[in-house]
């Protein structure tokens, strides 16, 4: 089995017709499931949740495999699956050209609800006995609504932490959207502010997991060549983060600084007092993986 340092090393070193598909699912990731990073696992390119592969990528001498480890609990009225293992099916692809994007991002959505077969789903935080519940804010948003439901099946704790940065974010982003996406089965809550309503474009992230919070940058790899050695965590083509211990390391000088260059970056005007959408994709993702249909997404 030949080995790869990177997803990129994996890709160039494919054939021609293999690397077209390649490239194009992995454009379709990106937009689909951003909080996935790429890796080489078994001596293919695959995205993983953590250090679990959720999809793959296999290039056969005529074809190209689109891959889901757990493909055999996946809804497939198209019948695009092939395969007969315990668990794991592909779509085959001779070319960019062989797939509808809207049948295989509903395909993507489930596998990343399910996670890893092997992997155990996050246990939820109990609120404790007796606690009384918040109360409903008559007049937020439906938006807002949802993304209080969201913070509330975290501990108190971690749920503090996400508003409180959520916070200093809105007033250090104004006028960005924050794009919701909730992957239940790992127990990731993934909030991201972007300058349109696709998450994928966004600057940042802000991600909540059962026992920590991270904040994550879209073009961190390119921050990575500045930013202080071990700041910056994550192997993947381009997400890097920081693991965050309270919600005030985001105003320390260091992480300010890659807060700065993001922006530069992204080519984006801050306009002082402006403000974004809250757009909960959590629903969405939710009815794609559940009818494994899904409807076109807005790109």
């Amino acid at each position: 089995m030949k080995s790869y340092p990177s997803f990129d090393a994996y890709l160039e070193d494919q054939p021609a017709a293999n690397q077209s598909v390649i490239r194009a699912l992995r454009k379709l990731v990106k937009r689909a499931a951003p909080s996935l990073e790429e890796a080489v696992k078994y001596g293919n390119g695959c995205w993983v949740d953590g250090k679990w592969p959720i999809a793959y990528v296999y290039a056969a001498p005529d074809h190209t495999q689109f891959g889901f480890m757990a493909g055999s609990k996946l809804k497939d009225p198209k019948e695009l699956l092939a395969g007969g293992g315990a668990y794991v099916r592909h779509v085959k692809l001779r070319t960019a050209r062989d797939f509808v994007e809207r049948d295989l991002v509903a395909l993507l959505d489930q596998a990343v609800a399910l996670g890893h077969p092997a992997a155990k789903p996050a246990a939820k935080a109990k609120a404790p006995a007796g606690a009384p519940r918040a109360p409903r804010a008559p007049g937020a948003p439906n938006a807002e609504r949802q993304l209080a439901s969201h913070f509330a099946k975290y501990s108190p704790a971690i749920a503090k932490f996400g508003k409180a940065l959520r916070a200093k974010l809105r007033k250090r982003l104004p006028g960005l959207n924050e794009i919701v996406y909730v992957y239940a089965n790992q127990g990731v809550l993934l909030i991201t502010y972007s300058a349109t309503e696709q998450g994928y474009e966004g600057l940042c992230s802000i991600g909540l997991y059962p026992d920590e919070v991270r904040l994550s940058f879209g073009q961190g790899a390119a921050l990575a060549k500045s930013a202080p050695k071990g700041l910056l965590q994550g192997s993947g083509k381009t997400v890097r983060y920081v693991v965050l211990t309270k919600p005030a390391d985001v105003d320390r000088a260091d992480i300010a600084a890659l807060m700065g260059v993001t922006v530069k970056l992204a080519k984006v005007k801050l306009r002082a007092g402006a403000k974004g959408k809250v757009i909960v994709k959590a629903e969405e993702q939710k009815a794609r993986a559940a009818t494994g249909r899904g409807a076109k997404a807005k790109r």
